[in-house]
């Protein structure tokens, strides 16, 4: 890390002891039933240019369970559960930032990096026990410049994982590395903080149940150095890859990268960590968690489609971006207008990870319909001398008929292969009445 220089943009999120705030005005859903658990994406579409104790979110694109409290700013956590949190940071030309969770075990998204020269979008998921009693803010602790616009590239979300899944042999894990690395091959974690099934052993995830499963990789890049890590199935290859070729960033970075697949018992999943060189330190920069897909109501409707070659945008937005491949496809996504067509309302999560080509920039949206974005990727630094990775992900009520697919702006830089940079994910976390 660097010492004694205070960073100029730090993004903080704690899960800190309950405090009293004032009765709040609450985000309220007609169409999910009033006894699920919490679900909360919240977001800004604005910029961040001063601190804030919390900062304030005044775009609630999800708040189920009535646990957002508008007024405050504030999550409280009710019941002690399993959560899965995903956070996004905008970020501003020559900016750092620093997204911690506090809680049972520390996380952050992170950025040292002063060198990108225009707006970079970051990501980064994180699986952790929570505690009953804990309250969940963001602060802005220092001066910074934090984009965010109707794409929603600041962002947070936040779901009980474990009771939107069902109670019955649940599967879900979550593991970190507290140190850097940089013996290449089987990647292993150290810092276990969920093992449901028991199925973790120092390097690989154990499939002792054939069905679907979610999987998210999060990876600390030091300084002027790449990384290259896949998930890889023993038995089905590649499933998805972070790739920053790019060695023009001044400071440690943190990339992230998602896949579902559908795994038969006896396969082992694993990180392979090909080059570069790993960042990990107490925040946990470097972790890799999952679940297998098994909704409390039974419905699984999922997509997990990829990438395996690249595209170069010209003048006009290439709508939709076809997909090549699925390793999850329950039916919802299209490969003959390349759209999701929802065919259940209901409460789903979905996420974009793209690979970007070396002084690209890039600007991809997931859109619902013709002209609602409800996400957007967004880069304009041109510095990057490699490839790269970057995502975005929320949660999104959607209904029986409504249609979500990939655009990319005018003159976007794709990247993507057959290690899969590039993949589109959804999946059903409960259902509404149609």
């Amino acid at each position: 890390m660097m010492g004694a220089m205070i960073p100029a943009a730090i993004f903080w999120i704690f899960l800190v002891e309950m405090i009293s705030s004032p009765v709040a005005t609450r985000a309220f859903t007609t169409a999910a039933p009033s006894t699920l658990p919490t679900a909360v994406s919240v977001a800004r579409t604005t910029n961040v240019t001063e601190a804030a104790d919390p900062l304030s979110f005044l775009d609630v694109v999800v708040d189920v369970g009535d646990g957002w409290d508008r007024l405050a700013n504030t999550l409280d956590i009710e019941e002690t559960s399993i959560y899965f949190f995903h956070l996004n940071a905008g970020v501003m030309s020559g900016c750092e930032v620093n997204m911690n969770i506090r809680g049972s075990y520390n996380a952050d998204v992170f950025r040292r990096s002063t060198a990108h020269t225009g707006t970079d979008t970051l990501s980064r998921d994180f699986i952790q026990p929570v505690n009953a009693g804990l309250t969940i803010k963001v602060t802005n602790e220092y001066l910074s410049k934090l984009f965010s616009d109707s794409g929603r590239q600041t962002s947070f979300t936040a779901f009980d994982l474990q009771h939107f899944l069902s109670s019955s042999n649940q599967k879900i894990f979550s593991v970190a590395r507290q140190t850097g690395y940089t013996t290449y091959g089987e990647l292993p974690f150290d810092d276990v903080l969920v093992d449901t099934g028991g199925d973790w052993t120092g390097s690989r995830y154990t499939i002792r149940k054939a069905g679907l499963y979610f999987f998210t990789l999060s990876c600390g890049v030091t300084a002027t150095n790449s990384i290259r890590a896949q998930v890889v199935s023993a038995t089905n290859g590649v499933l998805a890859e972070i790739w920053r070729g790019s060695t023009s960033n001044n400071g440690e970075d943190t990339l992230n990268n998602v896949v579902m697949a559908d795994l038969v018992e006896g396969d082992y999943v694993y990180i392979n960590y090909i080059s570069g060189e790993l960042y990990s330190d107490g925040e946990r920069q470097t972790s890799f968690a999952g679940f297998q897909y098994t909704p409390v109501e039974g419905n699984h409707h999922a997509w997990s489609v990829f990438r395996n070659s690249s595209y170069d945008v010209g003048v006009d937005p290439v709508d939709p971006l076809p997909f090549d491949g699925s390793s999850v496809n329950t039916d919802l996504y299209s490969f003959d207008d390349h759209q999701v067509h929802i065919t259940q309302s209901g409460l789903y999560y979905v996420s974009l990870n793209v690979g970007i080509k070396a002084s690209g920039t890039l600007e991809a949206y997931i859109s619902r319909g013709t002209s609602r974005t409800e996400a957007q990727i967004s880069r304009s630094s041109t510095v990057h001398n490699g490839e790269d990775s970057m995502g975005q992900g929320l949660l999104l009520e959607l209904s029986s008929g409504d249609v979500l697919k990939v655009i990319l702006g005018s003159q976007s830089r794709l990247f993507s292969d057959n290690d899969k940079q590039t993949i589109f994910n959804g999946l059903l976390l409960y259902p509404y009445p149609n």
